[in-house]
């Protein structure tokens, strides 16, 4: 019981210094890559509670299938929808919940960083999924 106690402790211990980390790799990533992308990236639930190391970003104008696609060095995954782009069939719940069209959830990826993420990477993955925003085909 002691030991259980013990390991609770440590596990909790540094969860504020990775939750602040985890936002930090975040608002690097966000600002890198609206920098590079010039307003045509839009960050679902961007003002609202939510786990940091996690990011749904609608990629305005193209389909996050061809763009994921063109970015294989990286891993990242379109998340949004799944059958006829005039209906919610098919179409993550998730997304749906927080009252994404099925058009623009056809547009949305989910990037997720790990505590062992780094700012060279975060650096290296918003420039990659520009590069590959910029040369993917238009809908």
């Amino acid at each position: 019981i002691v030991g259980l106690g013990q390991a609770a402790r440590l596990a909790t211990d540094g969860q504020s210094d990775i939750l602040d980390r985890l936002q930090s790799l975040s608002d690097r990533f966000l600002a890198k890559l609206e920098q590079n992308l010039k307003g045509e990236a839009f960050i679902h639930g961007r003002h609202a509670q939510r786990v940091p190391s996690i990011l749904s970003v609608e990629l305005k104008g193209k389909s996050a299938k061809e763009v994921v696609a063109r970015c294989p060095e990286i891993c990242v995954g379109p998340v949004g929808h799944e059958g006829h782009l005039d209906s919610y069939l098919g179409m993550a719940p998730t997304l749906a919940t927080m009252g994404v069209t099925p058009n623009s959830a056809d547009s949305t990826l989910r990037i997720s960083f790990g505590w062992t993420t780094t700012d060279d990477e975060v650096d290296r993955a918003a420039e990659v999924l520009a590069h590959a925003y910029d040369s993917s085909p238009s809908q």
